[in-house]
């Protein structure tokens, strides 16, 4: 198998991936009849076939399965010697992260601290407004759901648990809720906190420092993330052997970009600040 190369090999990959011609062509930039062409062209110097279609689905045969992890191989060797590069962005180079305000003030709160400490001749500009990575307005975003449009890489972060609280020193039952904004996951959050209080809804905003504030002050409930409502000594949980809801959290970059010194660089800030938790 080593007469094969590269740029063969990958559209072996991207069709055992994405298990369509078309999707394949969409990861590749390329079209149909290209990704056909050369999976054609490669089955003839395999002399076996190397994909056969179940339904609409198509499927690798042994020597498919055989080619696709030569494939697997040689893509995780360039991407090595890509990383070992020593690529760093100019000094100067603005860093932009489109980031859930929920997370941004729970999960990722160390996030700017860390970047600070890691890349002092860099700037980070965070945002939780939408951004198109699609036209370069954002390197990375970090939402609570899988992105499912435009060519992007996408990994599950990981999980955050939420629930009710209330005021440390709330002893009756809440007059209403204060509802936060949980940008793509606010249909589940919202259902989740309907199914544990049918309260009346008494304000809406953005942020969990806002809402932390007036639930704090109050005799109102809001769902919290449970790494950032069990950190304040203020507020409680309304049922502390309750229920809770996992939300995941995704972060997604353009595929073009996968070996861009920028991606990787806020992909691990993002990814370690995310795992530390959120003392940082």
């Amino acid at each position: 198998m080593g007469m094969h190369n590269w740029d063969d090999l990958r559209f072996c990959l991207a069709l055992d991936r994405h298990k369509t011609m078309t999707k394949a062509a969409e990861s590749l930039s390329a079209n149909v009849a290209t990704v056909s062409r050369r999976i054609e062209k490669l089955t003839e110097e395999m002399g076996q076939a190397l994909f056969i279609k179940h339904a609409n689905m198509w499927e690798p045969t042994a020597a498919g399965s055989r080619l696709v992890a030569l494939a697997e191989n040689i893509e995780g060797d360039l991407d090595a010697f890509a990383a070992q590069q020593g690529m760093t962005p100019p000094p100067g180079t603005v860093v932009r992260a489109a980031i859930s305000l929920t997370i941004l003030q729970s999960g990722l709160v160390g996030c700017s601290a860390l970047f600070m400490r890691r890349h002092p001749d860099l700037v980070l500009e965070l945002t939780f407004r939408d951004r198109s990575i699609a036209y370069a307005e954002a390197d990375l975003a970090v939402t609570y759901t899988r992105p499912t449009q435009g060519l992007l890489t996408c990994r599950k972060l990981g999980e955050m648990r939420v629930r009710p609280y209330v005021a440390t020193g709330l002893e009756r039952s809440p007059a209403g809720w204060v509802c936060i904004d949980y940008n793509d996951a606010d249909a589940r959050v919202t259902a989740f906190a309907r199914s544990q209080d049918p309260g009346p809804v008494r304000l809406r905003l953005e942020g969990l420092n806002l809402a932390h504030r007036v639930v704090a002050g109050s005799d109102l409930v809001a769902i919290f993330p449970e790494c950032y409502g069990d950190t304040r000594p203020d507020l409680k949980r309304l049922n502390p052997d309750g229920p809770s809801e996992t939300l995941e959290v995704w972060i997604s970059f353009h595929r073009s970009r996968k070996l861009d010194p920028i991606v990787r660089l806020a992909d691990s800030l993002v990814t370690d600040c995310f795992s530390s938790g959120p003392d940082g």
